[in-house]
């Protein structure tokens, strides 16, 4: 296979922790060579995971270095819980492991931690410029409840910090809503972090993982150091009673936490915003809506109008749509304030709206005047198209060129509207008494549940026919396909059963019993967690969850349960750089995995922000739950020598950056998006580099090793000709020559 002129990833390399107290070579004393990860690993007979304990283990067996040469440190120093040290330019040292948090206050001082463990925090204030810490262990205890992102195991303001040596493993967040500490938050410039082991706290339920080493300063430098983001909390499923409260489930442990927060009146949807910020009640019997804070759970009530019983929240999380039953119109809510900014007219009795992919149009189902009306977002004017019929519900093909209305019926109707030109293109003879419509994630097939038939049709999205009729055994309702669009779960209203389809047969799944059998009964609604791991379907008595792994049932005694939003926190990143002219040489780094179970969790490292003359070089960013390095730039960063591989979104991103570089030599191996991916108009330039077996990610990303973003829609490329390849690059699209000339 022809390679790269990679670096060659050695032992030294992947676990240079090892030598954590001793002189450790920088990425320029390396062997170089031509040799990826695959052959790497191969050839030192291990993997990564392997590697990576091999580096936390090491710090197990370090023994003290011996008696303090200098002002000696014990328990008995700690006041109030906290050491404070004022000496210019003294020195320091650990006699013992203690217990408190250190703070320095003063210019010059160094702390040997003599290999003992500060179980605490040390806080540098910006007075203390030049402060040295070394040699040893920072352990501070998990955040009871949520805490400011700047609270980090080792936290500097000052400028000129050299942070050496350190073995920094925060514990995890176990409170909800805690979220995960950082391990080193730096904010000062020309700071050094050089030769450390850093592990960033989990979140809690519900809460983000931490960041492994922020740096915001300038001319900050990371050297030497392997690097591991929190992982976020287990996400949580805010269940919607119709006694007028929210209860949470834990998707981990299935078991309901905390107590049940109040809503209003007769509850009857609920909507997330896409950071999982904040969560929407629609309160039908109240005329209000809940804004609920899902870090801290705090409620606000705002006032919409006459019994308000639908919701769609914009995709940037600016808006919520909440359509009044009673009154004939749309509040408009600000997710910035919880305040109602617009009312806008619509029909007659509005029952559902929905929100295309890329902002710009809502779309309102008005049951009593048998049309639709389509908002301009922007504008907020609206459009009426006339339907006739008894117009149910409404929902927008995953790429946004056409909406579904369904008419509920004997037999039952969908209208296709254009989202271009807003007309009718067609009316699609389904079942009796359509009920939902869920599409396929790579938008070919939209699956419409037929209540009293029994039935699902299938519909081909393209030609708008329906090329299938599955018969199933009740009378049913809701459905939810799982993220890699292979099975559709539908709720029996009349059987208290789940039917699951195998997508790729229309017909029944085989190997289990089917329908599954619930305890639920009268269910009503059928949610998948992102992660596709399991379903929960409510009813009139609890909640039943299903794995779609084991297919089998738990029941959770919750009371009359009908609807569900599952969220959760993020993924920390591995080093998140904000400053200019920074230097991330010769690192391991992993992102946190995302607790929601979407697509993307934290990024390996992700330089943000205005920075500029930035150098990341001969790193491995490996097993990310986002990409393994990602720029949001409008700087100059160049990527020399580092390796992608593993991780859950792409190996290399820049789709996001307005800034530019120089991509050389580097590798993207078996990441799930695209192994580079960048966008019309991009400024970095890219100079022998090596894709193999990237974009494993069904309904995400395409099957491809280039990727280029263009309206938010990635399209699979060529090989291009300044990339040294093996024959299995995957995808087809754009000329080679963006590849040639980036700055097309």
């Amino acid at each position: 296979m022809k390679q790269s002129s990679m670096f060659l990833v050695s032992r030294t390399f992947l676990c240079m922790t090892i030598s954590l107290f001793n002189n450790i070579t920088h990425a320029s004393s390396l062997p170089q060579g031509g040799q990826n990860l695959w052959h790497v690993t191969a050839s030192i007979g291990t993997d990564v995971d392997t590697l990576l304990e091999c580096c936390i283990g090491t710090f197990t067996t370090i023994a003290a270095l011996g008696p303090c040469d200098s002002i000696a440190l014990f328990q008995t120093d700690v006041n109030n819980g906290t050491m404070l040290l004022t000496t210019t330019g003294a020195s320091y040292c650990l006699s013992q492991n203690i217990t408190g948090s250190l703070v320095v206050s003063a210019p010059g001082i160094t702390v040997d931690l003599n290999a003992h463990s500060l179980i605490g925090v040390i806080d540098i204030l910006v007075t203390g410029t030049q402060t040295v810490i070394k040699n040893g262990s920072v352990n501070p205890t998990a955040p009871l409840s949520l805490v400011d992102a700047t609270h980090a195991a080792i936290v500097s303001a000052a400028d000129r910090v050299l942070i050496e040596k350190c073995y920094v493993v925060c514990a995890d967040s176990t409170s909800a809503s805690a979220v995960g500490r950082d391990g080193i938050y730096s904010t000062g410039v020309s700071s050094i972090i050089d030769s450390c082991f850093v592990q960033a706290g989990a979140g809690g339920a519900n809460a983000n993982g931490g960041n492994g080493i922020t740096v915001i300063g300038s001319d900050s430098e990371i050297f030497n150091c392997t690097v591991l983001a929190g992982t976020a909390g287990s996400p949580l499923a805010y269940t919607l009673l119709t006694t007028g409260f929210v209860t949470l489930i834990d998707t981990v442990t299935n078991a309901e936490i905390g107590t049940s927060i109040g809503v209003g009146n007769a509850p009857d949807a609920i909507a997330v915003t896409p950071d999982g910020t904040q969560v929407y009640v629609v309160n039908n019997g109240s005329n209000n809506v809940t804004a609920i804070n899902t870090a801290t759970l705090a409620t606000k009530t705002i006032s919409v109008g006459t019994s308000p019983d639908a919701i769609a929240i914009t995709p940037d999380g600016t808006k919520a749509y909440v359509v009044n039953h009673g009154s004939g119109t749309v509040s408009v809510i600000d997710t910035a304030t919880n305040t109602v900014i617009h009312t806008i007219t619509v029909g007659t009795t509005p029952v559902a709206v929905a929100i295309t992919p890329n902002g710009t149009q809502a779309y309102v189902a008005n049951q009593g005047s048998a049309n639709i009306t389509v908002i301009d977002i922007a504008t907020n004017s609206t459009t009426t198209i006339s339907t006739g019929g008894n117009l149910t519900n409404v929902a927008i093909t995953p790429d946004g060129t056409q909406a579904y209305v369904i008419n509920y019926g004997f037999p039952g109707f969908i209208y296709v509207v254009d989202t271009a030109d807003n007309i009718i293109t067609t009316t699609i003879t389904v079942g009796n008494d359509p009920n939902s419509i869920t599409f396929s994630p790579n938008d070919t097939r939209a699956y419409t549940v037929n209540g009293n038939s029994a039935s699902v049709s299938v519909i081909d999205t393209l030609t708008n026919t329906v090329i299938d009729t599955i018969s199933i055994e009740n009378e049913s309702g809701a459905s939810a396909i799982t993220p890699d669009g292979t099975q559709l779960y539908v709720a029996a209203i009349t059987g208290f059963n789940v039917t699951v389809i195998d997508t790729a047969t229309n017909a029944l799944a085989t190997g289990f019993t089917n329908p599954i059998p619930l305890t639920g009964v009268f269910p009503n609604g059928v949610f998948m967690t992102p992660d596709g791991t399991q379903v929960y379907v409510t009813s009139d008595n609890g909640v039943d969850v299903i794995s779609t792994i084991h297919y089998t049932d738990f029941f959770i005694s919750t009371g009359n349960a009908n609807a569900i939003a599952i969220t959760g926190g993020y993924g920390g990143s591995g080093i998140w750089q904000q400053g200019s002219k920074g230097k991330i040489i010769n690192n391991i780094i992993t992102g946190g995995i995302n607790g929601v179970g979407a697509i993307t969790g934290g990024d390996g490292v992700l330089v943000d922000l205005v920075t500029d003359a930035n150098i990341i070089q001969d790193c491995l960013a490996t097993n990310c739950g986002g990409s393994g390095f990602s720029m949001l730039t409008t700087g100059t960063v160049n990527i020399l020598e580092c390796i992608a591989n593993y991780n859950v979104s792409s190996g290399f991103d820049m789709s996001g950056s307005v800034g530019k570089g120089l991509i050389k030599a580097c590798n993207a191996l078996q990441n799930l998006g695209c192994g580079f991916n960048d966008r019309v108009g991009s400024m970095y330039k890219y100079l022998a580099c090596v894709a193999e077996g990237n974009g494993d990610h069904p309904g995400v990303t395409p099957d491809t090793n280039y990727c280029l973003v263009s309206t938010g829609t990635a399209v699979g490329g060529v090989t291009p000709p300044y990339y040294q390849f093996s024959p299995n690059n995957a995808g087809s699209g754009f000329a080679p020559t963006y590849w040639n000339n980036i700055t097309l």
